[in-house]
């Protein structure tokens, strides 16, 4: 099902943040431009890259008019990125690659045909996470969503609360949007946020979907480079903002009267990858404590759950230090020195 260029309004605007990215750029480039569908405009928004990411972008738009370049002379981060490519777009539909991923060549044909069969608002699909360590890929892990039509905004809650367990919900880079929705209410990035932006876009998008697809394709590959350092965990790990999610969820769940057993295990399960996550990453026990969902969660009695997530239920509700830190200490040990491992069991 090829769709010819149409230089007025094209199909899909594809929004790309480029950040000293020139060492995989070329690669997504080159996916993207060999498209089956090739009815799509591609924005570059370099974000003041030292590198040579920017000479990469210009070569490219000189060989492929669907090709634009937007160099920001400033560095404002991937929110800021992404809201200038978002009001340049002329598309009916809103899509997103990252400079260091790769995509699929049928990725956008098969988001075509899902987009055409009902004429949804959102879709999403799965994707790979790739895990790297230097150049060499050492591990792949796909991640499937079930195929699903959901309409109204309780059952697009659920699914959506179904799908960040994945996690697949909060990113942009799996999903399509209608521009016209974007456009009516004025949606952007958060360029407050150095985190979970994606996300907080998403949960701002949700209100106006009326009905949303999911389907098992999986054409986008995530790159998820080895940066595993302590230092690099405490500079980019915000609790604060990743509990965004949490409240944002429960928040969802009581609007909706949809506060049933099965949906608090979920939120509250997230909340216990999170703060694992944060105390992994050097936030004090004492932080964790104060949080005012901490009360909440150690109230919360967890329904019919895996072992796994019995065991570190449990741990965490109990607020015993001297059970907390050894667990804390053990995922540090995994997740700096056995990265595969830890993408294994965290499934």
């Amino acid at each position: 099902m090829k769709r010819e260029v149409n230089s007025v309004v094209p199909v899909f605007s594809i929004i790309m943040p480029v950040y000293n990215a020139e060492k995989y750029l070329e690669h997504s480039l080159d996916s993207i431009r060999n498209q089956d569908f090739s009815d799509f405009e591609l924005i570059l928004v370099n974000d003041s890259s030292t590198d040579n990411s920017l000479a990469v972008c210009i070569k490219y738009a000189a060989i492929d008019p669907r090709i634009t370049v937007i160099d920001c002379k400033r560095n404002g981060g991937a929110a800021v990125a992404r809201n200038r490519g978002i009001k340049e777009a002329k598309g009916n539909y809103l899509c997103f690659v990252d400079a260091d991923d790769y995509i699929d060549r049928d990725f956008l044909q098969q988001f075509y045909k899902a987009l055409q069969e009902n004429e949804y608002d959102f879709v999403k699909s799965g994707a790979y996470e790739e895990y790297y360590d230097k150049e060499d890929l050492v591990y792949s892990r796909k991640c499937m969503l079930e195929q699903k039509n959901c309409q109204g905004l309780k059952e697009i809650t659920e699914q959506v609360i179904d799908m960040e367990q994945i996690p697949l919900f909060g990113y942009i880079w799996n999903s399509a949007y209608r521009m016209s929705i974007i456009r009516a209410h004025n949606l952007w990035f958060d360029k407050t946020l150095t985190v979970n932006e994606d996300f907080a876009f998403n949960v701002a998008y949700l209100p106006f979907v009326r009905k949303m697809r999911c389907f098992s394709y999986c054409g986008y590959h995530y790159a998820k480079r080895n940066n595993t350092s302590l230092s690099s965990q405490q500079k980019n790990y915000d609790y604060e903002k990743h509990l965004l999610k949490v409240r944002s969820f429960l928040l969802l769940l009581k609007q909706n009267q949809m506060e049933t057993q099965a949906m608090l295990d979920k939120v509250y399960w997230m909340f216990t990858r999170f703060t694992f996550s944060a105390l992994e990453a050097g936030t004090a026990l004492e932080t964790v404590r104060k949080e005012p969902i901490f009360a909440a969660y150690q109230n919360h009695s967890f329904g019919s759950v895996g072992c796994k997530k019995k065991l570190l239920t449990s741990i965490l509700q109990s607020n015993k230090a001297f059970l907390i830190k050894p667990t804390v200490d053990l995922m540090r040990f995994v997740k700096q020195h056995l990265p595969v491992l830890f993408a294994k069991v965290k499934k």
